[in-house]
This record gives structure tokens, C-alpha cells and sequence, in this order.
């Protein structure tokens, strides 16, 4: 592995045309660029530090570059580049710069890997498996569900019932989110977070997720005969649906990673799903969410003008109490 591997090139021999200018972030340098130059070339005669593992190759992604301006300046992939980027799920900006030529006029890039720690990271990336996508930008819906009032509900009840009903819980409310096309990426306490759309073409995200919530809610109804009859008690739920662009991905250290997805649409739906106790509802939805479903959704309550914390700006939310069936 070469840092400072500067482009090996004879003195004697004519500078080729320069066809355009580039710039690196973070490293602040601009430079013109050659004809045939790739983008490390040019990175390497320049002094930037600049990972290139597998020897320009094509062979691994530490060289990787985000062409944040010009990248229908640079030219299109090639074989060995489309396959790596087939095989970790990149985004058309994100580049190899040892195959990546500039073609011409003006390019800007950013370099994601950048010291040590970055490189144990990306060869993290590189060998896992061909499914786990280090991150692709999707519009998606986001679904927040929580227990209401689970602490009570649970109190007096042994331990390892608690766990056995928490199972059983998330057992059933996951095979309905599955059947509407959706996963559930992560658990809190007796909550959870789940994604419809990304990667599941042909589907209305929000659509989906509001058909899920509301199936949701008929298996919370049901499971309520199951929770009644052992401990005299019942427990509802609360669901807050939000839409909008999110990344989904891989992330976490190689041996705990996980596939999750980040984004401000997944912090609205977590603030809307608490909105609910605010307004005594069960099932709030996102005027983003709205939009797509407003021609099956019977609402209920309306809140205009809803300032969600940590968020800013301010949202309408609509309550949904069911949808109508337009077959």
C-alpha cells in the first residue's frame, strides 16, 4: 500500500493536453488535469495522500472518491469499476479514482477515506457480503411503533413472561410488517423502527407503511385476547409515519454491524409517533405521507402547524383511521 506514491512520470517526456481542472476536498488542492489521467494519477502527482490498496486495479474501493460537482465531466464507468460498484451498492457520484478519468471542465471531489481508521473501515467494507450495501440514498417511509403505558402493563408480571410476550409481540407485528413489504430495522425496548421501500421496487412506501400500521393495530387487537387471558390486562400501541429521503446501509463495527437506516425523516417519525399521546391518537402520518394516500385516507384528528422536537421546521399531521379499499 502506497500513501505518497507519487505518479511515476518521465521529465523528458511532453505534457500531455489538459482538458479541465480539478479540485480535492478536504485537502483544499486544484490542479488541471491531463488527457488519459485518472483521477489518482492526478491526486498522487499532486503529494495528496491518497489509499490505493489493491495498486489501481479495480480491485478494491479504498480509493474511492464523492464527486460532489462534475460528474458528467468524468468519464462513465468502466467494467472493472461497474462491478464494484454492483457489488457495494454505490451511488452514481461515488467513484473509483484509479479508473475515473476527467474529461473535461471543472470537477470537485471529496475523499471519504482519509487516515487508518477509515481504511480499516472501508476493508471492512469491501469483504462482506455482496448484499450488505454500505449505503444508498432511497426515498422511503419510516414507521415508529411504541407500546403505550408498557411499564404498568408489566409490572407484576415475571421477568421471563415479560420477555415471552415481547417476543411474541415482535414476532407477530413483524410478520405484518413483512407481508406489506416492509422490515424492521431496529428495537427499542418495546418499540421498534421499521422501512418500507428502498430497496422493494414497485411499491408505494407510504402506502404500505400506513396499510402496515394499521394492520398493526387489528394484531395488537387480537394479541390483547392472548394478553387478557394470562394476565387480565391490555396493552395498545402508537405508530408515527413519516416519507422522505433517507440512506439505508450497512453501518456499525464488523462485528455488531447492522443494517439501519439514517436521515431526518426517521428522527420525524420517531417525533411523530410521541405526537400522538399529545392528541390521544394512535396513528399519525406526515403531510409527506398524506400526500401519497390522500385519496384512500378517513382522517380523524388534524394538526396544523405541529412543532416536532429537534426538528426545524413545522409539520401538519393527520390522523388515519383507516383507508378505503379503491378495488
Amino acid at each position: 500500500m502506497a500513501l505518497t506514491d507519487l505518479h511515476a512520470s518521465s521529465q523528458a517526456s511532453p505534457q500531455p493536453p489538459v482538458v479541465g481542472k480539478i479540485t480535492f476536498a478536504p485537502d483544499n488542492e486544484e490542479a488541471d488535469i491531463f488527457k488519459n489521467e485518472s483521477i489518482l494519477a492526478c491526486s498522487l502527482r499532486l503529494g495528496i495522500p491518497h489509499y490505493h490498496v489493491c495498486g489501481r486495479k479495480g480491485q478494491c474501493s479504498t480509493c474511492r472518491v464523492f464527486v460532489a460537482h462534475g460528474l458528467a465531466n468524468c468519464s462513465p464507468r468502466n467494467t472493472l469499476e461497474r462491478a464494484m460498484a454492483q457489488r457495494l451498492g454505490f451511488p452514481p457520484h461515488l467513484r473509483l479514482a484509479c479508473q475515473t478519468k476527467a474529461t473535461r471542465g471543472e470537477v470537485v471531489l471529496k475523499r471519504p477515506v482519509l487516515d487508518h481508521i477509515d481504511l480499516k473501515i472501508i476493508l471492512s467494507a469491501n469483504s462482506r457480503d455482496i448484499s450488505k450495501s454500505i449505503g444508498q440514498e432511497q426515498r422511503v417511509a419510516v414507521v415508529f411503533t411504541d407500546m403505550v403505558g408498557f411499564t404498568s402493563f408489566s409490572a407484576g408480571i415475571p421477568y421471563y413472561d415479560v420477555a415471552h410476550l415481547l417476543n411474541r409481540y415482535f414476532h407477530q407485528m413483524g410478520e405484518v410488517v413483512g407481508e406489506h413489504h416492509g422490515q424492521i430495522i431496529d428495537y427499542y425496548g418495546d418499540g421498534f423502527l421499521c422501512v418500507f421501500g428502498g430497496y422493494n421496487k414497485g411499491t408505494c412506501p407510504a402506502l404500505m407503511a400506513t396499510k402496515a400500521a394499521l394492520a398493526m393495530q387489528e394484531a395488537m387487537f387480537q394479541l390483547n385476547k392472548y394478553f387478557m387471558l394470562l394476565y387480565g390486562k391490555i396493552v395498545q400501541i402508537r405508530c408515527g409515519i413519516a416519507y422522505g429521503q433517507a440512506i439505508l446501509g450497512w453501518l456499525g463495527a464488523r462485528e455488531a454491524e447492522k443494517y439501519s437506516v439514517v436521515g431526518e425523516v426517521v428522527n420525524a417519525a420517531s417525533r411523530i409517533e410521541q405526537y400522538n399521546k399529545k392528541l390521544g391518537t394512535h396513528l399519525l402520518v406526515s403531510d409527506t405521507v398524506f400526500e401519497k394516500i390522500e385519496d384512500r385516507a378517513i382522517t380523524g384528528k388534524v394538526e396544523k402547524g405541529a412543532t416536532l422536537r429537534g426538528l426545524d421546521k413545522d409539520y401538519t399531521l393527520y390522523e388515519v383511521l383507516k383507508l378505503k379499499d379503491l378495488t
